[in-house]
């Protein structure tokens, strides 16, 4: 009973790890930004040319905002939903699956 008080009374004290003059923190910091610009850049990429044309509007509907990729045209989901015969098995769960296998080959 006594260590299970113990154990609820830790603290946490901040660290700070520097390697060869660099702060740890500072480098994630920089590594998780570059990794949300590849993975905003390498989606966009990978979604746009699967997405199916017939106007062109639902390809010119993909949009960039600060922190995310949305298209609003009305039928987005429908098509997702292989309505169209050029993506029967949708087209944004692949552009993901290819966007996170290229994540995984990234090195920092």
């Amino acid at each position: 009973m006594q260590s299970q008080q113990q154990a609820s009374k830790e603290v946490f004290m901040p660290l700070v790890v520097t390697k060869s003059g660099t702060n740890i923190r500072r480098w994630l910091d920089g590594v998780i930004e570059q990794e949300k610009k590849h993975l905003k850049d390498d989606y966009r990429s990978a979604v746009v040319p699967r997405t199916p044309i017939d106007t062109g509007r639902a390809r010119r509907g993909w949009q960039t905002r600060t922190n995310r990729i949305e298209n609003q045209v009305p039928y987005i989901a429908k098509l997702e939903g292989g309505y169209s015969r050029q993506a029967p098995n949708g087209f944004v769960r692949q552009a993901m699956t290819t966007t996170i296998e290229k994540s995984d080959r990234r090195k920092y």
